[in-house]
């Protein structure tokens, strides 16, 4: 059985519409000053391929101007975020804190998180190459010390790192760092 809808579905790209416009308006135009009535159907009949974006003749060569349509996979951050490193507990925007909170006195808890050793590497290069977004810079650091950042203030982030017991507020460059150190220092016990 024969399938009428592909044959009769648009095959005309929008730049081939506006010269098959163009072209039909001309030819037109000229025929009827001219009374030729053979070219004012030429005319009309370009025109009216350019209006329904439908070419017979391209129709029955299988050809076609149309661009394809672009393609391109969507997925959330969440998704985003799962894909590119691992996953902790999301960072809460807050309101800005009147003062940073004093330097705790108990030291940082150990953390059961590792990374195998050629991705270690490879986090610590992207690190020091500033080549990670900061969201995943945070979500590493929260694995890597066990615990949960907030964003205390909005212009220039800094974020609360809430440990079990205690809280600390860090700027971005200081969680970095401190990451950085953590990467460094398991790196250099395990070789």
């Amino acid at each position: 059985m024969l399938n009428f809808g592909s044959y009769f579905s648009r095959n005309l790209g929008q730049l081939d519409q506006g010269l098959r416009a163009l072209a039909g308006a001309l030819i037109t135009w000229l025929a009827w000053f001219n009374g030729n009535d053979r070219w004012m159907l030429i005319g009309v009949i370009i025109l009216l391929t350019s209006v329904l974006r439908f070419c017979p003749t391209y129709a029955l060569f299988r050809f076609n101007t149309l661009r394809a349509p672009k393609t391109r996979e969507a997925f959330s951050w969440e998704e985003f975020l799962d894909k590119n490193g691992p996953r902790a507990s999301h960072p809460v925007i807050e309101e800005p804190a009147p003062a940073p909170l004093p330097k705790p006195i108990a030291p940082k808890p150990t953390s059961t998180f590792t990374v195998p050793e050629d991705l270690k590497q490879q986090l610590i290069e992207d690190i020091q190459n500033n080549a990670l977004d900061e969201m995943l810079v945070l979500r590493f650091y929260e694995n890597f010390f066990d615990c949960r950042i907030s964003i205390v203030q909005q212009h220039i982030h800094t974020y609360r790192c809430d440990f079990l017991g205690y809280s600390q507020a860090y700027g971005f460059a200081d969680l970095k760092a401190q990451l950085l150190d953590k990467l460094l220092e398991t790196a250099d016990t395990n070789t």
